[in-house]
């Protein structure tokens, strides 16, 4: 079957008739199932106690032993019964060994459990300690392995990493993570970076590994080709845990053995969609058909499965955090909803308010929740300071409608969008941003500054003790808009809070300037963290440019105007180089030399060229723009005359004459431009249906004075027509005036 898109403009995505549908598994995925479950019975098979809490635990820096706690010892045990065999331990990170959770080295306890055959039933124990790599949830798993690698026995580990941790935005640039997916629709990220996703149309789970730069990515298989994956989460021991649409089904992928075992979980769902997880490995599943929210308990082995809340319509996203209140994406609702844990996921509340299409949810160790609003183009985050009241946009992207979101332990942001699916977008929240300003003249201040958002997404107060530049007479902090509030060198951010950071270039000389905004405070912890916002810029001499003249004023010359050229002096009274591009609006000068091209260095000159050329008897004005080192610069007006007697207006148009026999008349004014003497115009138009009707030039008219000519226009044919009105001046030469007219019947 093709696994269908889910999502449309409509309220309810959902195509599928589930009330028909039967979950069928291929043979060998059925038999593996079913010698997976004949082992889960079996007395032979070790057994471990409920999963076991560390508590909240101080996230401290590498090799330091303060702020006290840094780290917890708790034992795990496992009833082993007799003929056990246990080939190796692993102590995990969401399946990564060696990061939060670690074998205790100091233990010598004879009751450890060992890589060795048991012959008597028995009980070992595991001693873990855990020192968090990060703030918020943190989730392990001690795991007994057989010789090939699949796990005997996992007992579930968790705490909470305390620590101020720092988020920007804008952030670094964004990135593209995997490609070649089609129709996924689920997103999850392990505790060392690397992606999962849900990919439908291939009916599988891709990696993306981060070891390489996230340039590997891995197929893990489901049960047929024809499952339909749509969410996706990993547990403390990296089994992922898979929402199969088709089947109505939640899997679970055993991590050790290479994601080879699948098995069922739960059951009775009508349209999974979303899943988390808790430390515990509870798991929790956003069911769609059957708008609920269900919790399958990891006791017990995955056969329980509890409704929670209730008031939901299409639910499509699930998230948990540290106190396992659930998050979820209520799709039809269009809203965000909190199932409180306190009071036995009784109690619902709405988060925010103006959502479109909630899909996709995850929650941050501040409580911070993000949503990918389908139509939109990012994630929106919604404030837990001040009671989840205020909606912040998290990043943009070019392609619309985010799908799924997800979160890593650093707080960078992965958005799946559904119109171009075809990779993973990472918003690196964790990484500074970077400023490049507009070249700037000296001592002159860019405008508007350029400003980020620093966000503690820690959950423990982030102060700061130091913020300052690295350059800074070029570079300044100034105010911003005062929400959120100007970040100082003392100030502190209390969990999910915020505070502005608005920066000004001011070049105070010529020359390419880099520096850095640094920000110390006590990110993760440490003593002086330091955070580095790079700045750059390139500040610009004044220049300016002086011409001599200021008005390029021509000779007369006698119609129809013969060209004359002037010179145009530039004087460069800057302090640098001179770097000149002439324009004219095309109305008589034109530039024909150009000796400035080379650039003019300060307090030297250069000449540019400019022939009047005019356009027309009379007057005629121009003006030559100069830009210098590409800013505005000096305008210069170019001024001329056109001598002798004719007129301005070369064409009379009498427009529309309606039926034969009517006329229109209209004046032609003449003009004595600088002829001496009085001059006579006499006229001829070579046309009956265009009549001189009256010559008030046939006396004379004076220089600078005018005279009329009227013209009548009297058609006997439809149509257009066209005449031309010789003008004979009794000095200088003649003119050719156009005439133009329609009679209509």
């Amino acid at each position: 079957m093709n696994n269908s898109t889910h999502f449309s403009s409509s309220v309810d995505p959902f195509h599928f008739n589930l009330s028909t549908s039967t979950r069928i598994a291929p043979l060998t995925s059925a038999l593996v199932a079913l010698a997976w479950l004949v082992v889960l019975a079996s007395t032979t098979t070790p057994a471990s106690a409920q999963a076991t809490s560390f508590g909240s635990i101080n996230v401290c820096p590498s090799g330091k032993t303060t702020p006290a706690p840094c780290s917890a010892t708790q034992t795990v045990t496992f009833n082993i019964p007799a003929g056990t065999t246990i080939s190796s331990i692993a102590i995990v990170t969401t399946g990564i060994p060696d990061l939060d959770f670690k074998a205790e080295a100091s233990d010598t306890s004879t009751a450890l459990c060992k890589a060795q055959a048991y012959n008597s039933a028995t009980t070992c124990t595991v001693d873990v300690t855990f020192a968090p790599l990060a703030a918020g949830l943190r989730k392990g798993a001690v795991e007994l392995l057989d010789g090939s690698g699949d796990s005997l026995a996992t007992s579930y580990i968790y705490g909470v990493g305390v620590g101020p941790q720092v988020a920007f935005d804008p952030s670094a640039a964004g990135l593209s993570r995997g490609s070649g997916f089609t129709g996924p629709e689920g997103l999850t990220v392990d505790a060392t970076g690397n992606i999962f996703v849900a990919d439908g149309g291939h009916a599988a789970i891709k990696e993306i590994l981060a070891s390489d730069n996230y340039s590997t990515i891995k197929t893990i298989n489901l049960v047929s080709s024809s499952s339909n994956p749509i969410g996706v989460a990993v547990d403390g021991a990296g089994n992922l845990f898979v929402s199969d649409y088709f089947y109505s089904a939640v899997d679970e992928i055993l991590a050790a053995g290479g994601y080879t075992t699948i098995k069922t979980v739960g059951s009775g769902f009508r349209g999974p969609f979303g899943l988390a997880v808790d430390g515990a490995g509870n798991v929790f599943v956003a069911e769609s058909v059957n708008s609920a929210v269900n919790e399958i308990l990891a006791a017990g082995g995955y056969t329980t499965v509890k409704t929670l809340g209730s008031g939901f319509a299409n639910p499509t996203g699930v998230a948990v955090d540290a106190a396992g209140n659930v998050f979820v994406a209520d799709y039809a609702n269009a809203a965000v909803k909190e199932i409180l844990a306190a009071g036995g996921y009784t109690n619902v509340q709405t988060l925010g308010s103006g959502f479109q299409f909630p899909v996709g949810i995850a929650v941050d160790a501040a409580g911070n929740v993000f949503v990918a609003d389908f139509r939109s183009f990012g994630a929106e985050e919604i404030l837990a300071a001040g009671g989840y009241t205020t909606i912040e946009k998290v990043g943009f992207f070019s392609e619309p409608d985010p799908i799924a979101v997800a979160l890593d332990a650093a707080g960078n942001v992965f958005l799946l969008p559904f119109s171009a699916a075809n990779s993973v977008r990472v918003l690196p929240r964790s990484q500074t941003p970077t400023f490049s300003f507009i070249p700037e003249f000296v001592g002159t201040t860019t405008y508007p500054p350029q400003s980020a958002t620093v966000q503690n997404i820690g959950n423990a107060p982030l102060t700061f003790s130091g913020l300052s530049f690295t350059d800074a007479p070029n570079f300044t902090l100034v105010a911003g808009s005062g929400a959120p509030p100007d970040c100082t060198a003392t100030f502190s951010l209390a969990s999910s809070a915020e505070c502005n950071l608005s920066i000004d270039f001011t070049p105070q000389s010529a020359g390419a300037f880099s520096g850095a905004l640094v920000l110390t405070d006590n990110a993760a912890n440490a003593t002086a963290a330091n955070q580095s916002i790079d700045v750059s810029g390139t500040g610009e001499n004044p220049v300016v440019a002086e011409v001599s003249p200021t008005t390029l004023q021509f000779d007369p010359v006698p119609y129809p105007g013969n060209s004359e050229t002037l010179p145009l002096t530039v004087t460069n009274i800057g302090t640098g180089i001179l770097t000149i591009t002439a324009s004219s609006d095309g109305r008589g000068a034109i530039i024909t030399g150009n000796g400035c091209g080379a650039g003019v260095a300060s307090g030297k000159s250069c000449i540019l060229q400019v022939e009047f050329s005019p356009v027309h008897l009379g007057f005629n004005t121009n003006t030559l723009s100069l830009q210098t080192n590409g800013y505005a610069g000096p305008q210069v007006p170019v001024r001329g005359t056109v001598t002798g007697v004719g007129s301005v207006n070369t064409v009379l148009q009498f427009g529309t004459v309606t039926g034969r026999g009517n006329s229109t008349t209209l004046p032609l004014t003449v003009t004595n431009y600088g002829v001496s003497g009085s001059v006579t115009v006499a006229t001829e138009t070579g046309a009956t249906t265009f009549k001189v009707t009256s010559n008030g030039c046939a006396a004379g008219v004076t220089g600078y004075n005018s005279c009329i000519i009227d013209v009548e226009y009297k058609p006997v044919q439809m149509g257009s027509q066209t005449g031309y009105l010789k003008l004979i001046p009794s000095t200088g030469p003649e003119q050719i005036i156009v005439m133009t007219g329609n009679l209509v019947p």
